[in-house]
């Protein structure tokens, strides 16, 4: 089973640490999708997580979690694609 998040800031960082530290899921397991490619290169060097260029590439996951603060994150996500 795999994993994704559109976003990679605080909230996936901390649901993400929580996934790895259970031994649920390996960090290869998690994909993340974020607007911002310095924040998801540092999220992907800290955790060990898949960084995704696109939200598309999450279509492959078997679950999404969409951890933004506000619509207009969301908007810009999905502009960004």
């Amino acid at each position: 089973m795999t994993i994704g998040f559109i976003g990679g800031g605080n909230m996936a960082t901390a649901l993400i640490s929580g996934l790895i530290s259970s031994q649920k899921f390996k960090p290869a397991e998690i994909t993340v999708y974020d607007i911002d490619a310095v924040k998801l290169k540092e999220l992907s060097n800290k955790l060990g997580i898949v960084p995704s260029n696109s939200i598309t590439e999450l279509e492959a996951v078997s679950y999404t979690h969409l951890t933004l603060p506000t619509n207009r994150e969301v908007e810009m996500s999905v502009d960004a694609h």
